[in-house]
């Protein structure tokens, strides 16, 4: 395989035979926000070969103030139109299937059945769920991130088919070995126990303004800040390189290890949790 002139730099930091791997690797993308748009950028200019954009959501005005697609030109497109577009743009040889529909209990595994590697840009808790256990089932690593949601912060992990631990376990998530057959209650469920978990963290830390938190229980809207989630996803993207081209001094940081990059104070580490234990939505 070639490697074409629009990748040429990337030599010296990746050898001629990584960078070919990349070239013949696909990668998924479950949800095109903030987090989705940013990890497929850099991806593709890090020469993926082939992407699967998953996100049956349109670009509308509120988006952009922090998603990389989100511009007047595309109010009111599929996001992931936008965004194959946008990767065409950069690499015209790249193959990109887009669906432009959510990922679900029933699509999730042939969705995401072709990928070498899943990354999480969504921002739903019950599909952030289907997505990692749809991953476990096709014995496939996936990339964990969040941020946006975390006011100055955000944290991100690689979860291996062989990891000693899932997501929903890592996560300290209610839904842990329970069937997923009743989603509104389930929903429902993680809302009470992701959403309120941390809405107080960040109170106690001083991310969010005290007068905010009651709308946001009432069922308000997310307030999603485009900074700090965009330099979370840089750091996926960075890690889902590692992932694929499997350098033996280069591991990605993996569960039940994760990054954390406080944007207050600017400071980033690799958190690993107390032992016997795992993580908690109010460390967060």
């Amino acid at each position: 395989m070639d490697i074409p002139v629009r990748f040429s730099k990337n030599i010296g930091v990746l050898t001629e035979e990584e960078q070919r791997h990349v070239q013949g690797s696909a990668v998924a993308v479950v949800g095109m926000g903030c987090t989705g748009c940013a990890v497929t950028e850099f991806l593709a200019r890090a020469g993926i070969g082939r992407f699967i954009l998953v996100d049956g959501d349109r670009f509308d005005e509120t988006n952009n103030n922090r998603q990389l697609y989100a511009k007047f030109s595309t109010l009111g497109r599929f996001k992931v139109e936008a965004a194959r577009d946008a990767v065409l743009d950069i690499n015209p040889e790249a193959d990109i299937t887009a669906y432009t529909t959510f990922l679900s209990v029933e699509n999730a595994q042939e969705i995401l059945q072709p990928a070498d590697l899943v990354v999480n840009g969504l921002d739903d808790p019950f599909t952030m769920v289907v997505l990692h256990r749809a991953a476990r089932a096709l014995q496939q690593t996936s990339v964990f991130l969040l941020s946006g949601c975390l006011p100055f912060q955000g944290i991100c992990t690689t979860i291996s088919p062989g990891s000693i631990v899932d997501y929903e376990t890592l996560m300290g998530l209610p839904t842990a070995g329970r069937s997923l057959d009743n989603p509104n209650e389930i929903r429902q469920e993680l809302f009470e126990k992701v959403t309120k978990e941390r809405l107080l963290s960040a109170l106690r830390r001083g991310a969010i303004p005290g007068e905010w938190v009651q709308h946001r229980l009432e069922g308000g809207s997310v307030p999603s800040f485009g900074v700090t989630s965009n330099i979370t996803a840089i750091l996926a993207a960075n890690e889902a390189i590692k992932v694929l081209i499997s350098r033996p001094n280069l591991p990605p940081v993996s569960s039940p290890d994760l990054i954390y990059f406080d944007g207050a104070t600017c400071q980033m580490s690799v958190r690993t949790p107390e032992p016997g234990t795992f993580w908690f939505q109010g460390d967060f």
